[in-house]
């Protein structure tokens, strides 16, 4: 699997996330083969990094090598100068002068791979270069390798705002993901947000913080593993399960892409030595989170229940969620139905894993005959004796799009109304000097 880092938050997070790999697996590991693989040299990523200030690549190179394993150096494309937070400036100017060049260091990337799984495409979406540049990049990407799996992991801003045209840069973005990708993972900051400062009990959250958190939960999903049978998570499959099973399991529809990442447990790391882990538990918490729509295990609604209604979704009946229901989604997801999940178990004593409890009917929509999958490896992540990991395509993950794209219409509506006072001062100010020349003649 070939990752692809686009823009600064998107190099950031991928390190973050290589390094989780590095530090998490044996070197013989599948999974240290799935991202890296070994040269002359030593040990470098299966990846291609990209972005148009050089400060945190420079960073990032320096800190991967310091952690044993380096990028390769041939496998970038730096530029001097930023994008400006310009989705455009990054898509006209950027893509059509650097496409090329990535779409080749890419090329060099799969040839030295023997059997391509596929492309990760982490990117930022809330200023240019990740935006512009990555959309650029990621639409050349399906047009030249069109039969390969692409999962783009967009990490997206905060609702309170990071800079003055995040939403028009996130809304074009997540446009081309979706024209060009096989499932697109949100990596929503305010929910990470929570999860540092109740679950980590970080007073002080910083962006570093915020990426370790998110690569710990890409870790649980991204992991070498294998499908395994639901009544018994301990017999799995001889061939561990590559993206493209993963992305037809969890998006079983076309236009339905959109996923989130959950993962147990959440807690510090000095709290380990006292924790007590136990699969019933892990998993039991698991449920409650997805069937409240929360991404942090404290802190939602242990009393709400499944609907009885699953029509989200029913693309055989033709129902779809209608504007009213898209309205109600900017306040709350009243019923957080799943269209497929795809749960991830990493630890000992898998065989007392019980996932009777996913498998209940109003979790999910009523058109999707096998929503709901299980892959699992023995492999500890992170000094987890047990760690749940969960891909989903759910209902709630039109919340922060919905919310976007109406900040977005409120931005257009308010500078049209601007352009529209400005024109109507000046055509009046023109008519006042056209009377007085009149009446002067």
């Amino acid at each position: 699997m070939i990752s692809i880092q686009l823009g600064q938050a998107g190099n950031q997070v991928g390190f973050e996330m290589l390094d989780a790999v590095w530090n998490s697996h044996e070197e013989e590991s599948p999974t240290i083969d799935r991202f890296f693989r070994k040269t002359r040299r030593g040990v470098v990523a299966r990846s291609v990094y990209v972005d148009t200030e050089e400060k945190v690549v420079s960073t990032v190179l320096k800190d991967a090598i310091t952690s044993g394993w380096a990028y390769h150096s041939k496998r970038g494309l730096v530029a001097k100068r930023g994008a400006g937070n310009n989705w455009a400036n990054g898509f006209f100017e950027y893509g059509q002068r650097y496409k090329e060049d990535i779409l080749d260091k890419i090329r060099l990337e799969v040839e030295a791979t023997d059997c391509l799984e596929g492309f990760s495409i982490i990117q930022s979406v809330a200023g240019g270069t990740g935006s512009g540049l990555g959309a650029a990049v990621v639409h050349a990407l399906s047009d030249c390798y069109p039969t390969k799996s692409k999962l783009a992991k967009i990490i997206w801003p905060y609702s309170a705002g990071e800079t003055v045209v995040q939403s028009y840069n996130s809304v074009m973005s997540i446009s081309y993901a979706y024209q060009s990708c096989e499932g697109i993972v949100l990596l929503e900051n305010d929910q990470y947000q929570l999860i540092a400062q109740r679950m980590m009990k970080l007073k002080t959250v910083s962006v570093k913080s915020l990426n370790k958190i998110i690569a710990s939960q890409l870790l649980s999903v991204l992991s070498t593993s294998n499908q395994c049978s639901l009544e018994d998570c301990s017999k799995i499959e001889s061939v561990p399960q590559r993206l493209s099973g993963v992305l037809s399991s969890v998006c079983p529809h076309p236009e339905y892409k959109l996923l989130c990442i959950r993962s147990m447990p959440q807690m510090p790391p000095e709290y380990n030595a006292f924790t007590t882990y136990s699969w019933d538990s892990t998993l039991k918490i698991m449920k409650g989170m997805v069937v409240a729509g929360s991404q942090c295990s404290e802190g939602f609604n242990w009393r709400k229940k499944p609907p009885n209604d699953c029509s989200y979704g029913d693309v055989t009946a033709g129902r779809r969620t209608t504007p009213s229901q898209c309205s109600s989604l900017l306040h709350e997801v009243k019923d957080n139905i799943c269209v497929a999940n795809m749960l991830f178990l990493h630890g000992r004593k898998r065989k007392m894993a019980n996932v009777n409890g996913f498998l209940e009917p109003g979790m999910y929509s009523a058109w999707n005959p096998e929503p709901f999958s299980v892959c699992s490896s023995s492999c500890e992540l992170q000094q987890h004796e047990m760690t749940a990991g969960m891909l989903s395509n759910e209902k709630r993950l039109f919340q922060p799009i919905v919310c976007t794209v109406i900040n977005h219409l409120i931005r257009v509506y308010v500078c049209l109304l601007k352009c529209t006072f400005v024109c109507s001062i000046c055509t009046n100010t023109h008519h006042s000097h056209l009377h007085k020349l009149l009446t002067y003649e």
